[in-house]
């Protein structure tokens, strides 16, 4: 699912766009409450797919999101590999080192 939400072949050049309209998003407090919405959505729909318990899922979501977005990040510094493949090998190592796969 987080591999959806990336920008696919345009990755390099969609990265730098996308971190000066996060800025901006950042500025405007209607835009940082919809994305602070948004972050909320696909945290509890994360969580739901890496855990029954309710106790775990907002925290495990949130977990998931961060370690998406920070490789999505550290990606776009080092571009030293496909983005998806890159993306996909930490999300998978995060998920082995929890217990879900």
């Amino acid at each position: 699912m987080l591999l959806r939400l990336m920008p696919g072949s345009g990755a390099n050049y969609n990265m730098t766009d996308g971190f000066l309209l996060l800025r901006e998003d950042i500025r405007n407090p209607t835009l940082r409450a919809r994305g602070a919405a948004w972050g909320a959505y696909l945290a509890t729909a994360l969580g739901r797919r890496l855990t029954n318990q309710p106790a775990h899922a907002e925290r495990m979501g949130w977990q998931m999101a961060s370690i998406w977005q920070g490789a999505l990040i550290w990606w776009a510094f080092k571009r030293d590999t496909d983005p998806d493949a890159a993306i996909e090998a930490v999300l998978a190592d995060w998920c082995r080192s929890i217990g879900v796969i």
